[in-house]
């Protein structure tokens, strides 16, 4: 790692600049320290030496907030800015963050201990910051070919009179859907024909809310192309007014983007594998961070606009957005737990699950996304318990995988997915869970033992052959994987008749009497909830209120947590992990010097470091954003009973 030899502190303030500078030697950072007033004075330093680090106040004579930056960044391109300035205003942090800044620091926020640290982190931070930039350079590039090979392929354009419904196609349309230009294709009824029987109700509804809204819609539709295959299509449209023909007019376009589809995921997982595993886990533990945190703020937020009286209109608004976002929601949650899983990188979260409720959900889930349906059967009540103690979101992912691979052959055949959830006692404490997925069918995929014997094996290899493998394989390879990391064992078997997938885990059994419940609080509660972020603020504490007698104080740092701690009774504290001032482990530290107050870890860091560090630190227990607000509960629930039978 380069050391820092010559730094350059820009403010306007002589003093300001020189206190500065003693701050940071008194610390030892043992660099060269040069002083500018203005940009014109940097470029000066810049002519005359090679400048490592600048520190910059974004209050300076001529510029003010960003501009500064953006100058100070032209001025000095490729040296690294730590900003250090008064400046508080949470709209300009974040331009200049984005912007490329590797710091920021609130002066009056920050002891000279931190400003040191962080100086002295700046070469690791840069080097980072570099390979980021060159991964996103990478990404951008893969991405471009992929949109200059996506114009290669035809656009087909149309319209639709609003009043007759009549149609008219260009000659590309008929290429798209393999007909004879000039082939009678009359009305809308005609194109709905030819659209999979499945897909017709999202194009209807395509068609509808482009004419009810006026302004652009888009979707995506499959059609059978006649070779037992699908051709997927992307519509978008608009209503336009002719003058020329007096009327309302439908203007849309189609494209084919079938192989965009099924190459999408196998170019990602090859940008990812092309990189080192050390920068995947930075990559992955950033983006991570910031997407849990947000997707946290946006479920609690959905759950409070829900509680609220709305119209008509608005629920069914709402109602839309709700779809969007657990769609977002899930995909992202698949992306990250894939990816953690080819970085090697995997953090296994037990749950109190309820067996039939886990699996009538994945049943709406299936039907709602596949478009096809599982027939799942259980035991009888007294042979499988009610309530299981496991990761559900992992066995959930090995599920979809699973069902997602089956469904490729299902969708054509008509064969119905069955599911059968059975199991045998080990003793009062211990399960194993036996899911047996069956389909009538033989399966043309996983020819390649590898896949269950050495998934990582088969998984780095399509990772480099990307568009060797199909789906249905790398589907199966990462369940096989998730499977092992939850120490159970798999068995895959398929002749000419049938296909069988069946995995057990060892699971442990949670007592009726055991399961914790959400529907409300044990007893009135006074929490304190440190949180730094504004938006969690309000809507984790109103989400609080809402469950039943619950009062909710907030600090927004350690510091002021321990204030409070000292000078109130709280029955529970929820506290966040990343904060200035005094971060949630350190303020943890201090409050068991004095007390032995049940505290919940809330952080958007989803790693077995991050647990350990919390649980170290003396909090009672950890659950990581984004989290439903049943899920909040229940953890509450749960740390009160374990703290009360402790007679603590």
């Amino acid at each position: 790692m380069k050391e820092l030899q010559y730094i350059a502190v820009i403010d306007s303030d002589t003093r300001q600049t020189q206190k500065t500078i003693e701050i940071l030697e008194d610390f030892n950072i043992s660099a060269r320290f040069m002083q500018a007033h203005t940009a014109i004075g940097l470029e000066k330093i810049l002519e005359r030496e090679d400048i490592d680090l600048i520190i910059l106040e974004l209050e300076l004579e001529n510029y003010q907030g960003y501009k500064t930056f953006k100058t100070i960044q032209e001025v000095a391109e490729d040296v690294p800015i730590l900003v250090y300035s008064k400046i508080q205003n949470e709209v300009i942090i974040s331009q200049v963050l984005r912007a490329g800044a590797l710091d920021f620091l609130i002066k009056s926020e920050v002891s000279g201990k931190q400003l040191a640290r962080a100086v002295r982190n700046m070469p690791l931070r840069h080097q980072l910051h570099l390979s980021l930039a060159s991964a996103k350079k990478d990404l951008d590039l893969a991405q471009k070919r992929s949109k200059e090979a996506q114009k290669i392929a035809r656009f087909g354009d149309w319209t639709l009179d609003i009043v007759t419904g009549e149609m008219t196609w260009s000659d590309t349309m008929y290429d798209i859907f393999n007909f004879p230009i000039g082939t009678n294709i009359n009305d809308r009824e005609h194109f709905l024909e030819m659209v999979y029987f499945e897909d017709v109700p999202t194009v209807n509804q395509f068609l509808a809310e482009t004419i009810k809204q006026g302004a652009l819609q888009e979707t995506i539709f499959r059609v059978n192309n006649g070779q037992n295959s699908f051709q997927y299509l992307k519509a978008r449209a608009k209503v336009q007014m002719f003058d020329h023909i007096g009327g309302l007019v439908v203007v849309g376009t189609c494209q084919d983007i079938t192989q965009e589809v099924k190459s999408q995921s196998a170019i990602i997982a090859q940008h990812l594998a092309g990189h080192g595993k050390k920068l995947q886990r930075e990559m992955l533990s950033h983006l991570g961070f910031n997407v849990r945190t947000h997707l946290g703020s946006l479920i609690n937020l959905f759950f409070l606009f829900e509680e609220t009286v709305v119209s008509n209109e608005q629920k069914g608004l709402l109602n839309g957005m709700k779809s969007s976002f657990d769609d977002l929601n899930d995909e992202m949650h698949q992306f990250l737990n894939s990816t953690i899983v080819l970085a090697d990188n995997l953090k296994v979260v037990p749950q109190q699950i309820r067996l039939r409720n886990f699996f009538k959900n994945l049943q709406s889930f299936v039907l709602i996304k596949e478009k096809s349906e599982l027939q799942v059967s259980f035991p009888p009540v007294s042979q499988l318990p009610d309530y299981l103690f496991f990761d559900g979101d992992k066995v959930q992912q090995i599920l979809l995988n699973i069902t997602q691979s089956f469904n490729e052959i299902s969708s054509i055949t008509d064969k119905p997915i069955h599911i059968r959830v059975d199991g045998k006692k080990k003793n009062a404490n211990h399960f194993a869970l036996k899911i047996s997925i069956h389909i009538g069918i033989f399966f043309p995929f996983a020819q390649d033992k590898t896949i269950f014997s050495n998934p990582e094996a088969f998984l780095a290899q399509a990772a480099t052959h990307p568009t060797d493998t199909e789906t249905a394989d790398t589907n199966l390879a990462v369940a096989a994987r998730l499977i092992s990391w939850l120490s159970g064992d798999m068995n895959f078997k398929t002749n000419a008749k049938e296909t069988q997938i069946t995995f057990s885990l060892p699971v442990a059994v949670i007592n009726e009497e055991g399961a914790v419940n959400s529907a409300k609080p044990l007893y009135p509660m006074h929490i304190l909830l440190v949180e730094d972020h504004i938006i969690n603020q309000i809507a984790t504490k109103k989400v609080l209120e809402k469950w039943g007698d619950i009062k909710v104080d907030i600090a927004k740092n350690g510091k002021i947590a321990i204030e409070k701690v000292k000078s109130k009774a709280y029955d529970l504290v929820l506290m966040d992990i990343q904060m200035p001032i005094l971060d949630g482990i350190e303020a943890t530290k201090i409050v068991r010097k004095s007390s032995n107050l049940p505290i919940i870890a809330l952080t958007a860091h989803a790693s077995d470091d991050e647990k350990e560090k919390c649980l170290n630190a003396g909090m009672n227990d950890y659950l990581t954003k984004p989290f439903k607000p049943k899920e909040l509960y229940q953890i509450i629930n749960r740390t009160i009973r374990q703290f009360s039978e402790k007679g603590a």
